[in-house]
């Protein structure tokens, strides 16, 4: 596009792969403030299994930068414009997908990857203004990054060599130092869980110093339903996929005893936990979501046995990974404590 024109404009930056070629940036963050946020639910596999019928055929399609074929519409490619050497670009596909690896990459071996973590991170973090002149830490758990970049370079693999010679020169050019300092693997579980993708939507946990809250308004639990030993907050429980969980697994596949539970499940399980409750005649302190709109909220109104709680707000209210990942918005969930027993 050679014409001054409207639109949006970002900033758009390149970061080196190792063995060639260049990773391409369209910084949208500033973009993203003015967007509204959509809600969508994905299928889960239930219920794609539910959908499937005797004769049906499945196939997958693997595409190499499967995004270039997503086409932008038109009147929205005016926002995904950039600006170079005086001449104005815009994107008429998608631009890009985050935190994928490509096949050349996929290849490497772990230690590289680990490694080539590090590099792009400072450099993602340099680019943001956040490290220029500065004294640099990086903690991690792979010993061989430590050593390849305390100790400069190492002899027992070339590419790890090559990329680390990159790093080090990149780094005595832009930063004041570098070091590289060990944190225990079980310490990093949250950089361990997000290098693997997002965190788990049915591992959320939330802040012991809420459940204790709980337990003083409604009393202490005994057994903890649909957990697992990180989300747990009681020394029994079920578990959705431990098999070494101390009541076992599935707890739909049991019977629940009768003593006070507590119980944080999947949105989609929450009309299964009530028709239980009632059924049983069972007392539980449920935590869910307070949706008028929900089928299953009728449910919850029917089987009151108190005044439920509203939990305070706070950013660290639902964490995963021994509490290094927080959730992002947890104010969208708009959490009660509610306190259950099942009637004739």
């Amino acid at each position: 596009m050679n014409e001054a024109q409207g639109g949006f404009y970002s900033r758009y930056f390149v970061v080196p792969k190792k063995y060639g070629g260049l990773h391409p940036i369209l910084d949208l963050r500033v973009l993203n403030k003015y967007l509204r946020r959509f809600t969508f639910k994905m299928l889960t596999l239930r219920q794609v299994m539910q959908s499937v019928r005797p004769g049906d055929w499945f196939t997958t399609v693997d595409l190499k930068d499967a995004y270039f074929h997503v086409p932008i519409l038109p009147r929205h490619r005016q926002f995904l414009r950039f600006a170079y050497n005086g001449t104005m670009y815009e994107y008429q596909v998608l631009p890009f997908v985050n935190g994928t690896w490509t096949d050349e990459e996929r290849s490497w071996h772990i230690n590289l990857l680990e490694l080539y973590v590090v590099y792009l991170s400072l450099r993602q973090f340099y680019s943001m203004g956040l490290l220029s002149g500065q004294h640099v830490v990086v903690r991690s758990d792979n010993t061989c990054v430590i050593a390849h970049i305390n100790k400069q370079g190492g002899t027992c693999s070339l590419p790890l060599l090559s990329l680390s010679h990159s790093l080090l020169s990149w780094s005595s050019i832009h930063l004041l130092s570098l070091r590289v300092t060990h944190i225990p693997g079980k310490l990093n579980s949250g950089a361990d869980l997000l290098s693997r993708g997002f965190p788990l939507a049915r591992e959320w946990k939330l802040h012991p110093e809420v459940v204790e809250q709980i337990w003083g308004r409604f009393g202490r639990a005994t057994v903890n339903l649909f957990a697992s030993r990180e989300n747990a907050h009681c020394p029994m429980f079920f578990s959705l996929q431990d098999g070494s969980a101390p009541l076992g697994l599935d707890a739909l596949a049991h019977q629940w005893p009768q003593t006070l539970l507590y119980v944080f499940p999947p949105v989609a399980l929450i009309q299964t936990t009530l028709e239980l409750v009632r059924i049983g005649r069972l007392t539980m302190i449920l935590i869910a979501p307070r949706w008028p709109k929900k089928a299953w909220f009728t449910e919850i109104m029917s089987l009151l046995n108190g005044r439920p709680w509203r939990f305070p707000m706070c950013r660290d209210l639902l964490s995963q990974a021994q509490g290094q990942i927080w959730h992002p918005r947890p104010e969208i969930w708009d959490l009660w404590a509610w306190p259950l027993k099942g009637r004739n």
